[in-house]
C-alpha cells in the first residue's frame, strides 16, 4: 500500500563480471542475458536470486523501510494527533509540532523499533493503553497499519 519498488533492467553479456576488478576493460553489453532486480534503499541487501537456462538471473530483494517524514507517518501524526489541540499543545508528555524532525524525536520516545505492538505509540493510539482521546486509530484502519508498519520496518527517519 504505500510501498516503493525500483525495477532495473541489466543487460549482461554471457560469461562477463557484473563488478570488474580495478583496471579491467569494460565488458560489451548485448540483449542476450537479462537480469531483472528489485533494488532495496534501505540497507536490508536479503533475497532470493534464481537463474534460468539461459543464463537470466533475477534478484528479488526487500522493498525499503518506511520513512517517517517521506512515506505519510509524519503527516498522519499531524492530522490525527494534533486535533482539538490534543498533542499539538503537548498533552501527556507528547508534542507534534508539524517539524519533521522534532516530531520525530519525540514520537522515537514512544517506539521500539522492530516492535510495534510493544510500543507506547501504538497502546495509546489503539487505548490499549489508557489514552486520554479514546482509540484515534484502531487495528485494520490504514494509517494504524502504516504506523505497525513503520515500527515494524525500523522507525526510520
Amino acid at each position: 500500500m504505500y510501498r516503493r519498488s525500483i525495477i532495473i533492467l541489466i543487460t549482461l553479456s554471457a560469461g562477463a563480471c557484473a563488478e570488474p576488478g580495478r583496471g579491467d576493460p569494460l565488458r560489451e553489453i548485448n540483449a542476450q542475458d537479462t537480469a531483472t532486480e528489485t533494488v532495496d534503499s534501505g540497507g536490508d541487501s536479503s533475497g532470493e536470486t534464481t537463474a534460468s537456462d539461459s543464463g537470466e538471473e533475477t534478484v528479488d530483494l526487500v522493498e525499503p523501510p518506511l520513512s517517517f517524514a517521506d512515506d505519510g507517518v509524519h503527516e498522519l501524526l499531524v492530522t490525527n494527533c494534533t486535533a482539538s489541540g490534543c498533542h499539538g499543545s503537548g498533552a501527556g508528555g507528547y508534542s507534534i509540532i508539524d517539524d519533521p524532525d522534532a516530531d520525530y524525536a519525540a514520537t522515537l520516545n514512544a517506539v521500539i523499533p522492530g516492535d510495534a505492538l510493544a510500543s507506547k505509540l501504538i497502546k495509546k493510539v489503539s487505548n490499549i493503553s489508557s489514552h486520554g482521546g479514546g482509540p484515534v486509530l484502531e487495528d485494520g484502519n490504514p494509517g494504524y497499519d502504516l504506523l505497525v508498519e513503520w515500527i515494524n520496518d525500523g522507525a526510520f527517519p
